[in-house]
């Protein structure tokens, strides 16, 4: 007599690290007796199959970390320590600079990155006053400005010119003294030339006599 079975299975999941199966069971009625077999077949383990899910950085960039979770099992998580490398693009006078932070892992023979960029501000203009310049007559000047941060960066500045005159006189020189002025960035530069003018020297002129009264004696005057 051959008697078909009725067949059961009943499957235990493989998981990350674990194999699975499945037990078929057969069971026959026959002759008031109940008869069972079973057959069992192995499910392979899957693996991991980590996919990376967030970054996590320390306030000040220095260190990051890669968080990973198998897509088939949430439980298993990897936590990895990134290596940080560092690139900094100086400010300048007129534009920010930055650095920028740059983490890798590499984990299951793949490279992953992350970064983050910090502006550093622009340095702006720190002028100082280097020189001035004088035309041949003192009629004009300019006052030059460099900025300390970019010695390229250069502001030149027209004058105002002030000028005061001192006369000579027959023994003693005179003068003209010039004053040229600028105002930059909310402060006052001075600078003075001074042309002398020589002194004349005399120019006399006989101007009367005089006598005495009984004529005996006389002088003459010369004024200048």
């Amino acid at each position: 007599e051959i008697v078909e079975a009725a067949v059961t299975s009943e499957t235990t999941k493989a998981t990350c690290e674990k194999e699975g199966k499945t037990v078929y069971t057969a069971t026959v009625t026959f002759e008031e007796k109940t008869y069972t077999d079973t057959k069992e077949t192995t499910i392979q383990k899957t693996g991991h199959d980590y996919e990376l899910t967030d970054w996590n950085w320390s306030e000040d960039y220095s260190t990051a970390t890669a968080g990973f979770i198998c897509e088939n099992d949430a439980t298993h998580v990897k936590s990895l320590d990134a290596e940080v490398s560092v690139k900094t693009t100086d400010p300048t006078c007129e534009e920010a600079g930055k650095t920028v932070y740059t983490a890798t892992v590499t984990f299951e023979g793949k490279t992953f990155t992350d970064t983050k960029e910090v502006t550093i501000p622009k340095t702006g203009h720190d002028y100082e006053f280097t020189e001035w310049t004088w035309a041949e007559d003192y009629s004009s000047a300019t006052a030059t400005f460099t900025c300390k941060n970019d010695s390229t960066h250069v502001e030149t500045v027209k004058a105002a010119v002030t000028s005061e005159t001192t006369k000579a006189t027959c023994e003693e020189d005179g003068k003209t003294v010039y004053t040229a002025t600028v105002t930059f960035e909310g402060e006052t530069y001075t600078d003075t030339k001074e042309d002398t003018i020589p002194a004349t020297g005399h120019d006399y002129e006989f101007t009367e006599w005089t006598w005495a009264e009984d004529y005996s004696s006389a002088t003459a005057t010369f004024t200048c």
